[in-house]
């Protein structure tokens, strides 16, 4: 049954159960899981050990969709490093013959392969195309309480102001040079993800605005925004990005990880460098001063969402991918 899929990445349902009987396999069996596979997501932090895990592909076929360099780190608490000797037993749960990898980008699938030389399988991530489309400015400022006169560049991040893997001062330090040259049209600056605060730049706004888990409301935010902005250092596949090329809000990213695929290097966005807050100002400053100069590629970015990163697309990749594993 193709339905019959147990996540691991429900933390405290793992933790429980693991304190009711030490023996992982027979647990999973008591839940009525005797056959079938077990898809694996983030093991960061999991309670349970290598141990656990080697005895779990011992038993039953696994996914492990690799969301970042975790897996191939010497470092168990940093996700993009991938760098150093792979500890033991992780590697000998990444080389089980029962353990298929999947990564989201052919970037993370490239050095998931060099460190390993075991292939993962390329899966891209799916987003809601129905939530996260095309919208008026006017009437989704409105529904979130936003100005639609108003001009905004949107950030979206988890905690941007202390971050590690975001790059929120050089996103700060472009927007203060670009509205130095734009003057009365600048942009406000938006922030979703952290702690809610104002603060006044001249005659522009910087805000940081608190989580939000709703997608339709991340969707009204997006589409409130003119341009999406995703400041990085280290990234993979950003789903913010996904879900602003199904809205059709253009998007300028770093050029780091996996991004540079999701825009088609530089085909359905802008990509610029790294800590390089002169360049980035640049682009906002083009992209205020040229009325058309964005459409063409928020066009590109559209289709490829809608053709290669919907639910379904992701949905029917992965059924695939266990059909031929339990074949």
């Amino acid at each position: 049954d193709r339905s019959n899929i147990f996540e691991l990445n429900k933390k405290r349902f793992w933790k429980n159960m693991y304190q009711l009987k030490p023996d992982i396999t027979s647990t999973i069996n008591d839940v009525g899981f005797a056959n079938g596979l077990i898809h694996l997501h983030n093991l960061h932090g999991m309670d349970l050990t290598w141990d656990d895990l080697l005895r779990i592909a011992d038993r039953f076929p696994v996914v492990w969709t690799l969301h970042d360099l975790w897996a191939i780190s010497s470092n168990d608490q940093h996700p993009y490093n991938g760098t150093g000797s792979i500890p033991t037993k992780k590697r000998q749960f990444i080389l089980h013959p029962n353990v298929h990898l999947s990564t989201p980008t052919q970037w993370l699938q490239d050095r998931i392969y060099q460190k390993t030389k075991k292939l993962p399988w390329l899966v891209k991530y799916g987003i809601d195309t129905e939530v996260f489309c095309p919208g008026s400015k006017e009437i989704a400022s409105k529904t979130v309480g936003l100005d639609p006169t108003r001009k905004r560049i949107l950030f979206l991040a988890k905690n941007p102001e202390r971050n590690p893997y975001k790059d929120l001062n050089t996103l700060i330090k472009a927007w203060e040079i670009a509205n130095d040259n734009l003057d009365s049209n600048g942009y406000d600056l938006y922030c979703l993800g952290g702690t809610p605060s104002t603060e006044k730049c001249k005659d522009h706004y910087f805000k940081i605005l608190p989580v939000s888990t709703i997608d339709r409301e991340i969707a009204a935010i997006i589409n409130s925004c003119d341009l999406v902005i995703h400041s990085t250092l280290n990234d993979n596949s950003p789903l913010s990005i996904l879900e602003a090329m199904g809205c059709k809000v253009p998007v300028i990213a770093s050029s780091v990880g996996g991004i540079h695929e999701l825009l088609l290097s530089g085909k359905a966005g802008w990509l610029v460098q790294v800590k390089n807050p002169d360049q980035l100002a640049q682009e906002i400053v083009r992209f205020a001063t040229g009325p058309r100069y964005h459409e063409q590629k928020t066009d590109v970015a559209y289709k490829k969402v809608i053709t290669e990163h919907s639910l379904s697309a992701m949905r029917d990749a992965y059924l695939g991918l266990y059909a031929q594993i339990t074949a």
